[in-house]
Protein backbone atom coordinates (compact mmCIF):
# COMPACT_ATOMS: atom_id res chain seq x y z
CA UNK A 1 0.00 0.00 0.00
CA UNK A 2 1.48 3.07 -0.71
CA UNK A 3 1.15 6.06 1.35
CA UNK A 4 -0.87 8.87 0.10
CA UNK A 5 -0.88 12.75 1.39
CA UNK A 6 -3.66 13.01 3.67
CA UNK A 7 -5.88 16.50 2.86
CA UNK A 8 -4.98 19.60 4.65
CA UNK A 9 -8.00 19.80 6.69
CA UNK A 10 -6.62 16.64 8.62
CA UNK A 11 -4.70 18.63 10.88
CA UNK A 12 -7.90 19.30 12.86
CA UNK A 13 -8.46 15.42 13.77
CA UNK A 14 -5.82 13.43 16.11
CA UNK A 15 -3.73 11.18 14.17
CA UNK A 16 -3.86 7.17 15.34
CA UNK A 17 -2.75 6.36 19.06
CA UNK A 18 -3.06 2.66 19.82
CA UNK A 19 -3.02 3.74 23.22
CA UNK A 20 -6.56 5.90 23.19
CA UNK A 21 -7.53 3.48 20.41
CA UNK A 22 -11.50 2.42 21.15
CA UNK A 23 -11.94 -0.76 21.79
CA UNK A 24 -12.68 -2.50 18.84
CA UNK A 25 -15.86 -4.45 19.36
CA UNK A 26 -17.82 -1.45 20.65
CA UNK A 27 -16.25 0.64 17.24
CA UNK A 28 -17.39 -1.59 15.28
CA UNK A 29 -20.68 -2.12 16.74
CA UNK A 30 -21.06 1.32 15.98
CA UNK A 31 -20.19 1.51 12.54
CA UNK A 32 -22.17 -1.76 11.89
CA UNK A 33 -25.11 0.28 13.70
CA UNK A 34 -24.37 3.21 10.93
CA UNK A 35 -24.39 0.90 7.92
CA UNK A 36 -20.90 1.19 7.35
CA UNK A 37 -19.86 -1.86 8.64
CA UNK A 38 -22.00 -5.38 7.37
CA UNK A 39 -23.00 -7.87 10.20
CA UNK A 40 -20.36 -10.59 9.23
CA UNK A 41 -17.45 -7.55 9.04
CA UNK A 42 -15.29 -8.67 12.36
CA UNK A 43 -11.61 -6.64 11.65
CA UNK A 44 -9.42 -8.38 14.08
CA UNK A 45 -7.59 -5.19 14.69
CA UNK A 46 -7.86 -1.64 13.97
CA UNK A 47 -5.59 -1.88 10.15
CA UNK A 48 -8.72 -4.53 9.47
CA UNK A 49 -11.00 -2.40 10.62
CA UNK A 50 -9.67 0.76 8.30
CA UNK A 51 -9.56 -1.69 5.17
CA UNK A 52 -13.01 -2.87 5.78
CA UNK A 53 -14.28 0.73 6.38
CA UNK A 54 -12.72 1.95 3.05
CA UNK A 55 -13.96 -1.27 1.13
CA UNK A 56 -17.41 0.13 2.28
CA UNK A 57 -16.87 3.97 2.18
CA UNK A 58 -15.43 3.43 -1.67
CA UNK A 59 -19.33 1.79 -2.14
CA UNK A 60 -20.66 5.14 -1.05
CA UNK A 61 -18.59 6.97 -2.91
CA UNK A 62 -19.42 5.38 -6.25
CA UNK A 63 -23.34 4.19 -5.38
CA UNK A 64 -24.38 6.44 -2.34
CA UNK A 65 -22.95 9.32 -2.84
CA UNK A 66 -25.64 11.89 -1.27
CA UNK A 67 -26.27 9.33 1.72
CA UNK A 68 -22.53 9.16 2.40
CA UNK A 69 -22.27 13.11 2.86
CA UNK A 70 -25.50 13.16 5.09
CA UNK A 71 -23.36 10.26 6.88
CA UNK A 72 -20.21 12.18 7.46
CA UNK A 73 -21.88 15.04 8.35
CA UNK A 74 -23.97 13.07 11.37
CA UNK A 75 -20.43 11.81 12.23
CA UNK A 76 -19.47 15.25 12.66
CA UNK A 77 -16.25 14.78 9.91
CA UNK A 78 -15.13 18.20 8.69
CA UNK A 79 -16.71 19.75 5.24
CA UNK A 80 -12.94 20.36 4.42
CA UNK A 81 -11.79 17.09 5.10
CA UNK A 82 -14.72 15.65 2.96
CA UNK A 83 -13.73 18.21 -0.05
CA UNK A 84 -10.17 17.37 0.40
CA UNK A 85 -10.33 13.70 0.30
CA UNK A 86 -12.67 13.97 -3.18
CA UNK A 87 -9.65 15.56 -4.57
CA UNK A 88 -6.95 12.68 -4.13
CA UNK A 89 -6.04 10.85 -7.18
CA UNK A 90 -8.53 7.67 -7.16
CA UNK A 91 -11.42 6.05 -5.06
CA UNK A 92 -9.26 4.51 -3.23
CA UNK A 93 -7.23 6.59 -1.62
CA UNK A 94 -10.35 9.30 -1.04
CA UNK A 95 -12.05 5.50 0.67
CA UNK A 96 -9.05 4.97 2.68
CA UNK A 97 -8.55 8.56 3.81
CA UNK A 98 -12.48 8.43 4.77
CA UNK A 99 -12.17 5.64 6.97
CA UNK A 100 -8.98 7.37 8.52
CA UNK A 101 -10.82 10.52 8.98
CA UNK A 102 -14.05 8.24 10.79
CA UNK A 103 -12.07 6.58 13.14
CA UNK A 104 -9.82 9.20 14.20
CA UNK A 105 -13.53 11.22 14.81
CA UNK A 106 -14.82 8.23 16.78
CA UNK A 107 -11.28 8.47 18.86
CA UNK A 108 -11.40 12.05 19.60
CA UNK A 109 -15.20 11.88 20.53
CA UNK A 110 -14.29 8.80 23.50
CA UNK A 111 -11.61 10.69 24.45
CA UNK A 112 -14.24 13.91 25.33
CA UNK A 113 -16.44 11.47 26.66
CA UNK A 114 -13.43 10.09 28.90
CA UNK A 115 -12.44 13.62 29.94
CA UNK A 116 -15.78 14.50 30.97
CA UNK A 117 -16.96 10.63 32.94
CA UNK A 118 -13.32 11.65 35.12
CA UNK A 119 -14.50 15.05 35.77
CA UNK A 120 -17.66 13.90 36.63
CA UNK A 121 -16.64 11.12 38.63
CA UNK A 122 -13.46 11.86 40.15
CA UNK A 123 -11.60 9.10 42.30
CA UNK A 124 -10.38 9.28 45.49
CA UNK A 125 -7.70 11.00 46.80
CA UNK A 126 -7.65 13.14 43.86
CA UNK A 127 -8.29 16.96 44.07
Amino acid sequence: MTDIELPAAAASLPQRNEEAALPLPPLAQRLRDLDLLQDNDNPSDETALERLLAERLRHYLVFRSEALSALLYRLDIPEAYFRDALGLATLDDTARVLAQGILARERMKQATRERYRNLQNPTEGQV
